[in-house]
């Protein structure tokens, strides 16, 4: 297998390892990098774990600066994610679109006295579809429904994306600031909302 550079190969030393002896000796394969070539001599192998272990240090370093980043960037109020239901994104702004009226029928709905599964049942069978073009779960309208996007604010995780808490149900690991974008639900319904949906997650 030839590489422009071993960092191509796999993401962390670990990896590297394993791979590249199960092709070794499973399947006599070698993986070469045409920029760093080496040897057949002992030393070799001493120079290849170097490169991986700085390859690896670059990438958890280019990790770390790209999250630092990016919370400097929400704490100015600035948008480091891709616009929710019922937004889209018009010179780095969020701002409402056609699916904007749905978020009011859904917080409508929801204050109504409808649950967050009859309302999904209702957004699929009126064809409508998320942000990423899927059918709607229960979980899917929580998830509109405690998003304080719709009253003009943005939340993030504290460390950056948590794919263990993609809705934000650590309220101590989450951050929420004011940002310049139009808001689609009013400040009164938002909170009538929390309410019920803390008090039905207590039933």
């Amino acid at each position: 297998i030839l590489l422009w550079k071993f960092s191509r190969f796999a993401r962390n030393r670990e990896d590297s390892i394993v791979y590249k002896s199960m092709l070794r000796k499973q399947c006599g394969i070698d993986v070469v990098s045409i920029s760093e070539q080496l040897g057949e001599d002992k030393t070799s192998i001493l120079i290849e774990a170097l490169i991986e272990a700085m390859d690896e240090y670059y990438s958890l370093n280019l990790a770390e600066e790209v999250r630092r980043g990016m919370m400097e960037k929400f704490s100015r109020g600035g948008v480091v994610s891709q616009p929710p239901f019922g937004y889209s994104m018009k010179n780095g702004i969020f701002t409402p679109n056609e699916h904007a009226e749905t978020v009011r029928m859904i917080f409508s709905d929801y204050l109504s006295g409808m649950g967050t599964r009859a309302i999904a049942r209702k957004l699929n069978e009126l064809g409508i579809c998320t942000a990423k073009g899927r059918n709607f779960e229960n979980r899917t309208v929580e998830y509109i429904l405690t998003n304080p996007v719709y009253i003009g604010k943005l939340r993030r995780s504290k460390n950056g994306r948590n794919p263990l808490d993609r809705y934000h149900q650590s309220k101590e690991n989450t951050i929420i600031i004011d940002s310049s974008h139009t808001p689609i639900i009013d400040i009164d319904a938002f909170e009538r909302v929390q309410e019920k949906v803390t008090v039905t997650k207590k039933h």
